[in-house]
């Protein structure tokens, strides 16, 4: 899935209009939709109203799942790669730069890149 970022808001960090950017996970949280993507080679979450989708074709090894968390009494949806979507751990250590959370999803981001670019092939 690909997307371009039409607007920046402030708060949800700056990225450059009009580029590209392959999804790497989505979620829904609080009523927000949010995509995973990388920017400057670092994954981060921003708020998927920035965007317009490009490619609208989701990755073949994404993964969807419910999580509900009672103690702020929310749910949230999400669809990505099989540990940021069945680990709850890997989330929360993907955002605090955890090393092997790093590792996993640089393998899997490869997979996804690959993947998008075999398909762009076509």
């Amino acid at each position: 899935m690909k997307v371009k970022c039409v607007f920046n808001i402030p708060g949800d960090g700056d990225l450059d209009i009009n580029k590209n950017f392959t999804v790497y996970g989505m979620s829904i949280w609080e009523d927000s939709l949010n995509y995973l993507l990388v920017d400057d080679d670092r994954p981060n979450w921003y708020l998927a109203k920035r965007f317009e989708i490009v490619n609208p074709l989701l990755p073949l090894i994404w993964y969807f799942n419910v999580r509900m968390y009672e103690d702020c009494d929310a749910l949230e949806s999400i669809w990505s790669y099989k540990e940021m979507a069945l680990d709850p751990n890997h989330y929360v250590d993907l955002i605090e730069r955890e090393p092997e959370a790093l590792a996993i999803f640089a393998r899997r981001k490869e997979e996804i890149d690959e993947y998008e670019e075999l398909r762009g092939a076509k």
